[in-house]
């Protein structure tokens, strides 16, 4: 009866023995692998020393870059452009007319009419091996 408890107690230690070596390979982790060396920053770094920032002193407003007659020359000339996009679209799209029916059936003993550029059909060409 001592090999049946060998196996389950074995498969118990070795499953404990893998999983402390797999916890500790974990501590050592080589430059080239380790995101915080690669931005230079680490956790075993000290904070900077120094004063912190008072947080009840709010510093000025800063000056604004445009004056409000700057600002609406902006704003027409972006709805300006909207405006001309808007007509350049509707010029492409052909306007808002309805677009024309398409031709009448042709009857299977009448040839189609052909549309105005279009080249007469090609003759039996002779064919060439």
């Amino acid at each position: 009866m001592a090999n049946s408890w060998t196996a389950p107690r074995t498969a118990r230690m070795a499953a404990a023995v893998f999983v402390c070596a797999a916890l500790g390979a974990c501590s050592a982790v080589p430059d080239w692998a380790n995101p915080g060396a690669w931005v230079g920053s680490s956790s075993s770094e000290p904070a900077p020393t120094g004063e912190y920032p008072n947080l009840s002193n709010v510093p000025e407003r800063p000056v604004e870059g445009m004056t409000s007659g700057e600002r609406r020359e902006i704003e027409d000339s972006l709805i300006a452009d909207r405006e001309q996009a808007r007509h350049s679209g509707e010029a492409l799209r052909g306007g808002q007319d309805t677009p024309a029916p398409p031709p009448a059936p042709s009857t299977p003993g009448t040839p189609a009419p052909a549309a105005e550029g279009d080249a007469p059909a090609p003759e039996d060409a002779p064919v060439t091996p």
